[in-house]
């Protein structure tokens, strides 16, 4: 594989591909938040300290972490084939109906 892209690419397009992965976990978590009634979030039995501020200041620090990657010559190659590829994943997602389907979990509980 090194004879196609060369490692620094490899490593950033790896390093790409967690901290977009990161990014979305912390979209879900923040979702998660808004959407579940106060009375089961007192009774959560992991409650993120200083919530929002460490999701504010992680998502900073991703932001940051990315430009940086972007615009670095040794990692912007990997870079862009991440971000492809996320675009890529997403239009499958989207084009066969995935975000369509139901959580059967809700539907056994009524929801």
């Amino acid at each position: 594989m090194n004879t196609l892209i060369s490692e620094n690419d490899m490593v950033g397009s790896g390093s790409t591909s967690v901290l977009i992965t990161y990014t979305i976990i912390l979209f879900t978590h923040h979702k998660y938040r808004q959407v579940l009634p106060a009375e089961e979030l007192a009774k959560a039995a992991f409650k993120l300290p200083l919530y929002p501020l460490s999701s504010i200041f992680s998502g900073v620090f991703i932001v940051v972490s990315l430009g940086i990657m972007a615009c670095r010559s040794n990692t912007r190659l990997g870079f862009i084939f991440a971000c492809i590829l996320y675009v890529v994943l997403t239009a499958i997602y989207f084009i066969t109906g995935m975000n369509k389907r139901s959580n059967v979990k809700q539907e056994a509980i009524g929801k």
